[in-house]
């Protein structure tokens, strides 16, 4: 009876002990899978911000190569509701009046797929139609400002330019539409989608004496 009692209860020891181990090794397996399971969403977080860094990076040109510097998703990537750009505006309008002005460009909105823009100049608030109001374009590997339909583009040269805002290394680029309006610009290589300088022509009409000049004066970012 005593051999029996005794048996009983190792018995009963041997299968608390059992029960404290599978207990253990099942917290082991849920802190184990617990891990496995941050890792994975901490190595997401992290291509994720990588991704979205590389989207704003500037696009690295070898010295003195010329090409299109920007894509459209750098250019998208770098533009931010609340930015503003100031150029400052020379030259002469259509009819050959001199112009002196500066030129003030708001981000009003800015997503994944489009841009609001709205341009004016300064002391002399234009009364043109669609002056003063939001544009709404697609992102192009182009700046949003002096937006040019369906431009063809020719590349001309690799220069460094300096500006009211400083200096730059820029690919000048003349664009072109079937509308006769013709933009020689200089496009900044590490900052998408901003020019230092642009020079807007008319060549196709003959009685048009546009020649205006915009020289990129100052950049705000956004709130």
């Amino acid at each position: 009876m005593q051999s029996y009692t005794r048996c009983l209860a190792l018995c009963a020891l041997f299968a608390v002990a059992g029960a404290t181990a599978c207990d253990g090794g099942d917290k082991k397996e849920d802190k184990k899978a617990e891990t496995k399971a941050d890792v994975k969403a901490d190595a997401k977080a992290d291509a994720k911000a990588d991704a979205k860094a590389d989207k704003k990076a500037p696009k690295t040109l070898a010295p003195g190569k010329v090409e299109l510097p920007w894509t459209w998703e750098r250019v998208s990537g770098s533009f931010e509701m609340g930015m503003e750009f100031t150029y400052d505006l020379s030259g002469t309008d259509a009819k050959g009046k001199e112009l002196k002005d500066q030129l003030l460009c708001k981000i009003p909105k800015a997503n994944d797929k489009e841009v609001g823009v709205v341009c004016n100049t300064v002391e002399k608030p234009s009364k043109d139609k669609g002056a003063g109001q939001v544009a709404t374009l697609e992102w192009s590997q182009f700046s949003p400002m002096f937006s040019v339909e369906k431009p063809t583009h020719e590349l001309k040269s690799r220069e460094s330019i300096t500006v009211p805002a400083g200096e730059f290394d820029c690919v000048v680029a003349d664009l072109k539409d079937f509308f006769g309006k013709q933009l020689t610009v200089w496009m900044i290589v590490d900052k998408p989608g901003v020019y230092a300088k642009v020079i807007e022509t008319m060549p196709m009409a003959e009685d048009d004496k546009t020649n205006k000049v915009y020289e990129l004066a100052s950049i705000k970012t956004g709130e």
